[in-house]
């Protein structure tokens, strides 16, 4: 599956620019949804031929079903600012909620998607950088996504006394 885009993509051998430009919007997005968020990230996974890619996880607060709807809407118009066309949805269960997912469904040739989910309780966002030309080992090693980025990184707190 091919991503269409109405912005130039980031360099494909530069998984740092990958990392860096997927983050961005994805911090963005958390500014969205009021409250704090904590980050789950992958380290840098091998992909291709000599490309990496990193996992991006976010978890932050939930909102009110008439906030949700305010919310996904300001998030999907921006989405679509970036190029994105994202499929809105419902979930059920315990917990309903609202989600956005690009692509709707699956990840694109290159390994992208993102998604987020809000629900009464919290909410989540995932996402996968294109796969990019990028060194995983010295990667890892510099812990460069760990070093720009702006979230608090899980845990966040040590044990309570």
């Amino acid at each position: 599956m091919n991503r269409p885009s109405a912005r130039s993509e980031p360099r494909a051998t530069d998984a740092k620019a990958a990392w860096d430009d997927l983050n961005e919007r994805i911090e963005s997005t958390q500014l969205m949804v009021p409250g704090e968020w904590e980050a789950s990230d992958s380290g840098a996974s091998a992909c291709g031929t000599s490309g990496a890619q990193w996992g991006i996880t976010r978890l932050g607060p939930g909102a009110s079903a008439d906030d949700r709807t305010r919310i996904i809407a300001r998030i999907e118009t921006a989405w679509k600012d970036n190029g994105w066309e994202p499929t809105r949805s419902t979930f059920g269960g315990d917990a309903p909620g609202l989600q956005l997912r690009y692509p709707a469904g699956g990840v694109f040739d290159d390994g992208f998607f993102v998604e987020i989910g809000i629900t009464e309780y919290g909410s989540s966002i995932q996402a996968q950088t294109p796969c990019a030309q990028g060194d995983v080992n010295v990667l890892n090693d510099e812990q460069y996504a760990y070093e720009h980025q702006d979230t608090t990184r899980l845990p966040s707190a040590g044990p309570s006394s």
